[in-house]
């Protein structure tokens, strides 16, 4: 199927146009319904991954400020090098984020 690309403040001048005079629509409501059609449009194109996102994850390789302390609150004799390490795990067993949330609109 071919496709068909268009400014998306065109393609709404267009849809209205044809909303007033094939639908004889008033020009208002036709304006309305043009740009709520060209929202979805612009919503259900797929955008390509921002390369400078790939590879990253929602959490930071280091421990958040007060981790040490929740996991000491947790299990007994808990310090720094213990808790670095247990967030290591945590870490490690994170996914990257998938291409369509590293989105160039980021």
């Amino acid at each position: 199927m071919p496709q068909i690309q268009i400014d998306a403040e065109r393609a709404e001048r267009i849809i209205a146009q044809v909303l007033r005079d094939e639908q004889k629509i008033n020009p208002s409501r036709a304006n309305e319904l043009a740009s709520i059609l060209c929202t979805r449009l612009r919503a259900s194109v797929r955008t390509e991954a921002h390369v400078g996102l790939r590879g990253s994850r929602i959490i930071s390789r280091m421990a958040p400020r007060g981790f040490e302390q929740a996991v000491s609150e947790k299990i007994a004799d808990v310090n720094y090098r213990v808790a670095a390490e247990l967030w290591e795990l945590v870490y490690q067993r994170g996914r990257e984020l998938p291409p369509e949330i590293a989105t160039e609109n980021w």
